[in-house]
């Protein structure tokens, strides 16, 4: 719990004052992706991995740190969702092939980031600090 109230203070901080980088490991990844038929396939099992995930909200940037280097250009803040159970922060962003996507951070029990385009999703466990 203490890791959770960590996280949203350090994210309403670097919301509120726009200056600072929130940084966030992963431990674990999974995805789905639409299938042929339109419908979405089941998650996958959860994959090992040791990422870091960079809200650099000054900057409007949030980027994952794995071989590829995605970097998400924010354009649109979402209002912030909170339920008894988790509090939301979306962002609609460009990635860098200018594609659409949502990236949102889930912050609860399993907190997580997911990265959601119309036909292909991700989902990256955070580790708890």
């Amino acid at each position: 719990m203490k890791t959770l109230l960590s996280i949203v203070f350090l994210f309403a901080f670097a919301v509120s004052n726009a200056q600072d980088r929130v940084y966030l490991e992963t431990q674990a990844y999974s995805y789905t992706y639409v299938t042929t038929e339109g419908s979405w396939a089941n998650w996958c099992d959860w994959l090992l991995c040791d990422l870091t995930i960079t809200a650099d909200l000054k900057n409007n940037r949030i980027t994952v740190d794995n071989k590829n280097n995605d970097v998400f250009t924010i354009f649109k803040y979402k209002e912030k969702v909170v339920t008894s159970e988790h509090e939301i922060l979306q962002f609609t962003c460009r990635d860098k092939d200018n594609l659409i996507c949502v990236v949102s951070f889930v912050f609860g029990k399993n907190s997580c980031v997911y990265i959601e385009y119309s036909n292909a999703k991700v989902q990256y466990l955070l580790k708890d600090k």
